[in-house]
Parts: structure tokens; C-alpha cells; sequence
């Protein structure tokens, strides 16, 4: 699980363009979750999200409890589409895991975190419980599972914690030259109109963002790149850098249609 440590900080200040965009709703949350261990892989499965037209799901997973621990977790996998299982190779070390799943719709709105979660066991192979409904199209081989890369530095989640905050979580602790952090972090709507950005603190694996006031149910996307980097050097991942996140329910309301 992740642990908290103090480091220095950064601050550093970005001026924009005005946004607009109408509120959304986001997804429904994924329920059925059932998981099994067999052949050395875990295989998830879930009840489809018919809310929304989903693009795709992430499995994330913990060696505790993801809805006791208040959504903290130690990887995810993601889905290529919108099929509603997935296979990967689990951590060594591990007796048992707990599996939660959530929905990312088209539109980029996630579906609520950890609803729902699957328990396990590593030390016994058993399968996947079968689903009272057949699968619409025969189900197609998993791909091969991503192995955890020591050497990059990943973006693992993100949180709106209130209407003028962001809080984002990366796998190793994080730094950047105050100087350059400017041309480094870009949060912008669907439109591409950026979110002023007022300051950024690094604390470790966390970096919290005061932005302006966020639009209300808008989406935007945080996306980071050079010269943020590990604190031992290590560069961000190419592909997971960047986190969509919806305004926070007490923003500013959107501009009528």
C-alpha cells in the first residue's frame, strides 16, 4: 500500500483561456465484480454498465481492501474496449487480492470508485463463477498482463477533492524544476480550454493542484509530461501520464446550452 512521506515543494502559477461546456452525468457503477485464480492468472468479471456507452473498464487491485482503506490501492489493469472481464498476472508476495472495478463512459466521465469489490485467494486455484446470461461474442484471449516497471514513474489515479483542488497519486515519488513545471502540467476541457492552474505541491507520490474554480460536472484532463520526473530520475511513463477528472459537484455551473 502506499505510504506518505514528506519532500519538498514546488509552487508555480498558469494563466489560461476562459472554458465552457455543458454537465454531464457520469456512468453507473460496476456491480457483480467475482474473481478466480487459475493457471497462475486472476480472471475478473462484472455486470456490464448499460447507463452510458462505455469506452472501457479498469481493474484495479490491492493486497487490502480497497473500499475499507478509503480507494487506496496498489495497481490497475485496463480493458481494450468494453468487454466485461479481464486476465492478468497478479504481484508475487501476495496470499490474496482484492479486486474493484469501475467504468469509463465515451464521453471520459468515470463511473464511481469502488462501489464493489472481489476477494481472492492466490493460494488455490479456483474459477471464475459463470454468469447467468451468455456472452454476446465468444471471449477473446487476454493480452499479455503489464508487468510493474520500476524504471518509470506512472500516473495511478486522481481525485477532485474539492472545487478548487486536485489531488494526484503516481507510483514513485515525484519531482520537477520550478522553473520548467509551467510547461510541464496542462489541464483542459474537451474543448481544450485550459484551467488555470494557481499552484502545485509535491508531496512524495501525491501532487496536489489549486486550480480556479472548476466547472460543475465538466471533464477535464490532467495531463503531465518533461521535466516532471521521478525522484531518482526515472521518467514518466509514456502512456500513463495523464488522468481524466470531473469538476467537483460544488463548482460553478456551467453556462446554459
Amino acid at each position: 500500500m502506499k505510504i506518505k512521506t514528506h519532500i519538498v515543494s514546488a509552487l508555480i502559477t498558469l494563466m489560461i483561456l476562459p472554458i465552457s461546456a455543458i454537465a454531464q452525468s457520469a456512468p453507473s457503477a460496476v456491480k457483480g465484480i467475482e474473481a478466480g485464480f487459475k493457471n497462475g492468472e486472476v480472471t475478473v468479471t462484472w455486470e456490464a454498465v448499460t447507463s452510458d456507452p462505455i469506452s472501457y473498464y479498469r481493474v484495479y487491485y490491492s493486497g487490502e481492501s480497497i473500499l475499507d482503506n478509503e480507494g487506496l490501492y496498489d495497481d490497475f489493469e485496463t480493458t481494450e474496449g468494453s468487454e466485461t472481464s479481464l486476465s492478468f498476472i497478479p504481484p508475487t508476495g501476495m496470499s490474496t487480492l482484492f479486486v474493484s472495478v469501475i467504468a469509463v463512459a465515451e464521453t471520459g466521465l468515470e463511473s464511481e470508485f469502488f462501489t464493489d469489490e472481489a476477494l481472492v485467494s492466490l493460494e488455490e486455484e479456483s474459477d471464475v463463477p459463470a454468469k447467468n446470461t451468455p456472452p454476446e461474442s465468444p471471449p477473446k484471449a487476454p493480452d499479455a498482463p503489464k508487468k510493474n516497471d520500476a524504471s518509470v514513474v506512472r500516473l495511478l489515479k486522481g481525485v477532485v477533492t474539492s472545487p478548487e483542488e486536485m489531488k494526484i497519486e503516481f507510483s514513485s515519488s515525484l519531482t520537477v524544476d520550478a522553473k520548467g513545471a509551467p510547461q510541464g502540467l496542462k489541464i483542459e476541457d474537451p474543448d481544450g480550454e485550459k484551467l488555470q492552474i494557481k499552484s502545485i505541491t509535491i508531496d512524495a507520490k501525491m501532487v496536489t493542484i489549486t486550480t480556479e474554480t472548476q466547472e460543475r460536472g465538466k471533464v477535464y484532463k490532467v495531463q503531465f509530461s518533461e521535466p516532471f520526473e521521478g525522484k531518482s530520475g526515472q521518467p514518466l511513463d509514456a502512456t500513463a501520464r495523464s488522468v481524466l477528472l470531473t469538476g467537483h459537484k460544488d463548482g460553478s455551473e456551467p453556462p446554459p446550452p
